[in-house]
């Protein structure tokens, strides 16, 4: 499938009902980005079996190494955005990262620290 190549996964997928509250709808896809359309694909996680997998397996300190086929290594991180405090990222104006909101309570920061063009 080349969706995911592109950023989007297929939303509601057979067999993830109990998990994603809406019954299968092959024609439903929905933009997550790249890599994380990749990873979700290959690990064959529903969107919320992928979050919580990183609130559960990731911080700043810790993030989730994704090396890429294109020779890119991705660092992943959930960051929890609790009580309206302010949160200082630690990112390279060199390297190119991405901050998406996860609509309940955190973002997810990515970071690529390699590239070889």
């Amino acid at each position: 499938m080349t969706a995911p190549r592109f950023g989007f996964v297929e939303r509601y997928v057979s067999g993830k009902e109990q998990i994603t509250g809406i019954g299968a709808e092959p024609w439903h896809f929905r933009y997550v980005g790249y890599p994380h359309s990749v990873i979700m694909t290959e690990k064959d996680m529903a969107l919320e079996e992928y979050i919580c997998f990183l609130k559960e397996n990731t911080d700043l300190r810790h993030p989730y190494i994704y090396n890429s086929s294109k020779a890119d290594k991705i660092e992943i991180s959930y960051v929890f955005l609790d009580g309206g405090h302010s949160i200082k990222l630690d990112v390279s104006e060199m390297s190119p990262y991405m901050v998406s909101g996860t609509n309940e309570g955190g973002a997810i920061l990515s970071r690529w620290r390699e590239h070889y063009a």
